[in-house]
């Protein structure tokens, strides 16, 4: 069972990426801000970090800076309800697995998730 790390600041995503988690048979941990993750103690245990990129503090593409740096090589997986060609090859520059829009059909999220874990083993 991998632990994926969910961050943003609505709280019906987090929810929603949370039972999605859990619903492939894994562990979720949700936070509301990139603030409160980085302080998490178990983030090093985490197979992959899933972002909001707009919310309030820090951004996804700095949650994801702080990360390189902290965790090198864990995948993040962005999300926003706002995307542009732009912010698709900011978020690749970045390192971030992929940029999905919101809303997220499930069945994107989990093929993304599944695709991830089984390269991390």
């Amino acid at each position: 069972m991998a632990l994926i790390l969910i961050v943003d600041d609505d709280e019906d995503m987090r929810l929603s990426l949370e039972a999605l988690v859990h619903s492939i048979g894994h562990e979720a941990a949700i936070f509301d801000s990139g603030t409160a993750l980085l302080t998490y103690t178990r983030l090093h245990e985490a197979r992959c970090v899933i972002s909001d990129m707009r919310m309030p503090g820090m951004s996804g593409l700095e949650l994801l800076q702080h990360l390189a740096q902290r965790m090198p090589g864990v995948p993040v997986i962005l999300i926003s309800a706002y995307v542009t060609d732009q912010l698709i090859e900011r978020a690749a520059l970045a390192g971030a697995q992929c940029l999905l829009k919101k809303p997220i059909a499930p069945a994107d999220m989990i093929g993304k998730l599944q695709t991830i874990l089984a390269r991390s083993r």
